[in-house]
């Protein structure tokens, strides 16, 4: 279970991710907060219940540039 708070605008989770947490033997998500790749999660088969669709994907601090280190 995971809470995003007040940034629903964006969409948290995605295929890559489901991929990975299956890979590593969780069960599914409930998400109080956006998804993106739709299609895509319903073909891995790794149960995602979200409150919402998004498109648009997040980077760090939004409206700024991303940068590692």
């Amino acid at each position: 279970m995971a809470d995003a708070g007040e940034g629903r605008e964006y969409g948290y989770w995605g295929e890559i991710l489901s991929v990975a947490a299956q890979a590593r033997g969780l069960g599914g998500l409930v998400i109080n907060a956006g998804v993106r790749d739709r299609t895509a999660l319903a073909a891995v088969g790794f149960p995602v219940f979200a409150e919402r669709v998004c498109i648009q994907g997040t980077v760090k601090g939004p409206g700024q540039p991303a940068a590692v280190g």
